[in-house]
C-alpha cells in the first residue's frame, strides 16, 4: 500500500546539501573533499559511449557538428529556463532560441506549478552508493501543495517524439531521500518537459514508476562494473 502523498506548506524552502560541490567544467562532484565516483548520468546510461565517441570524430564530421549544435541549443535553452524558474530575466544570449523558450515560459502550466525555492539546479548525493546528480527543478502544485520533479529536454523539431527518461527522473527522486537535508519531500509526480520549437509538451509521469526503473538501472550498472 502506498504512503499518502506529502502535502507541504506554500512557504517551503529546500535546503542544499552542505559540502557537496559540483564542478561544471569537468562535470564532477566532490563531497566533503572527496571526489564522487559515479554520476546519475553514468548510472542511467550505463556504458553508452555515443557522446564520447561522436565528439572524438573530426570537427567537420556531420555527426559531430549535429551533436555539438544540439548540445549548444540544450545548454542555452536550459540556462534561459533556469533563469525563468529563479524569477530572473532571460539572458540576451538566448535570443537565437526564442522559438523554444517563449512557448515554454508562456504556458499556462506555470499558473498551477511553481518552482520551490532551493529546488532549482539542486545537487543531490547518495552516500551509500556514492552517486551524485543535479536535478532541474522541483515544483509545487498551487492548489494542493504536492511536489513534483521536472526535467527539461530540448528537441530540434516541433513534432519530435518523446523518449524514456523515467530512470533519470526516478534517480533524482531516490537521491532526494538519501540525505537529511532533502529527505521526506515525498515527491509523487514527475514531469518530462519536452521543449521544442513552437511547442512545449509537459508530460506527467508517476514518480513510483520512475523510481522502479531507476533501481533496475542502478542494479544493472553496478553489476556491469569489473569485479576488482
Amino acid at each position: 500500500m502506498k504512503n499518502p502523498p506529502v502535502v507541504h506548506p506554500f512557504d517551503l524552502t529546500i535546503q542544499e546539501i552542505p559540502c557537496l560541490e559540483f564542478f561544471e567544467d569537468i562535470h564532477k562532484y566532490r563531497y566533503k573533499g572527496e571526489w564522487v565516483p559515479y554520476s546519475m548520468t553514468q548510472v542511467c546510461k550505463g556504458n553508452d559511449s555515443f557522446f564520447k565517441n561522436t565528439l572524438q570524430l573530426p570537427e567537420d564530421h556531420p555527426e559531430r557538428v549535429k551533436l555539438q549544435k544540439a548540445l549548444h541549443r540544450g545548454t542555452t535553452v536550459h540556462s534561459a529556463l533556469e533563469a525563468f524558474n529563479r524569477g530572473q530575466l532571460v539572458p540576451d544570449e538566448t535570443s537565437d532560441y526564442q522559438d523554444w523558450i517563449t512557448p515554454c515560459i508562456n504556458d499556462v502550466f506555470w499558473e498551477r506549478w511553481k518552482p520551490v525555492p532551493g529546488g532549482i539546479e539542486l545537487s543531490l548525493y547518495d552516500p551509500r552508493f556514492k552517486i551524485a546528480g543535479k536535478l532541474d527543478v522541483i515544483l509545487q502544485n498551487q492548489e494542493t501543495g504536492l511536489l513534483a520533479l521536472a526535467d527539461y529536454k530540448t528537441q530540434g523539431k516541433r513534432d519530435a517524439p518523446p523518449y524514456n527518461i523515467r530512470s533519470q527522473l526516478g534517480g533524482y527522486c531516490n537521491l532526494a531521500d538519501q540525505m537529511p537535508e532533502t529527505r521526506g519531500l515525498g515527491i509523487s509526480q514527475c514531469f518530462a518537459i519536452w521543449v521544442r520549437p513552437g511547442k512545449t509538451e509537459f508530460q506527467p509521469i508517476d514518480a513510483e514508476s520512475c523510481i522502479t526503473e531507476y533501481l533496475a538501472s542502478r542494479k544493472l550498472f553496478f553489476n556491469s562494473l569489473p569485479d576488482f
